[in-house]
């Protein structure tokens, strides 16, 4: 049984729910004086802890992705941020274990679509797939929430999808195999 709803086609990018913060909370005004110098104030914070990363012995050191997103939270306008989710299953627990969970789904989703839906097809055969939004939280054990405080900051609980090419081949003893491309 998979934990994503899989189905045939291109990747399509399933529909994603997102809140919109506090945005909806508050009316849009002008900041007040006060509200400039708490800026300028967490400005230079976020500066200077740029300029302490790798820096060994300092206090949050380490924590070089999670600066990008406060960057972007504070100079990026509203435009879209794109990190490397590669880089966060490379150095994050959570990103490890998310991983190797989505592939497992993906790979059972793949078996599913092909035994319920594919079997007449001849071999081999190529297909396309595409899974539903998947949340990793702090409630799941199969997507669980950033480890580290670097990814915690960074990017948090997020929603995640899974698309592949699959190919289908009977190998000389007869046996099914299914490759990712």
């Amino acid at each position: 049984m998979t934990i994503a709803t899989y189905s045939i086609g291109k990747a399509k990018k399933p529909k994603i729910n997102h809140d919109n913060g506090f945005l909806d909370k508050f009316a849009i005004r002008a900041p007040t004086n006060g509200e400039k110098i708490d800026y300028a104030i967490w400005y230079a914070k976020l500066e200077a802890a740029e300029a302490i990363q790798n820096i060994p012995f300092m206090p949050k050191n380490d924590i070089p992705d999670a600066l990008a997103a406060y960057r972007h939270f504070l100079k990026g306008s509203g435009n879209r941020r794109w990190f490397s989710y590669e880089r966060y299953v490379a150095n994050d627990p959570g990103g490890k274990i998310t991983l190797k969970n989505i592939i497992n789904d993906a790979a059972e989703g793949a078996i599913y679509l092909y035994r319920s839906k594919l079997t007449r097809a001849g071999l081999p055969f190529d297909f396309q797939m595409t899974g539903s939004a998947l949340t990793a939280n702090e409630g799941s054990v199969y997507f669980p929430y950033p480890a580290t405080e670097n990814w915690q900051k960074a990017i948090g609980g997020h929603n995640l999808w899974v698309s592949a090419d699959i190919h289908v081949e009977k190998n000389p003893s007869g046996i099914i195999h299914f490759i990712e491309e």
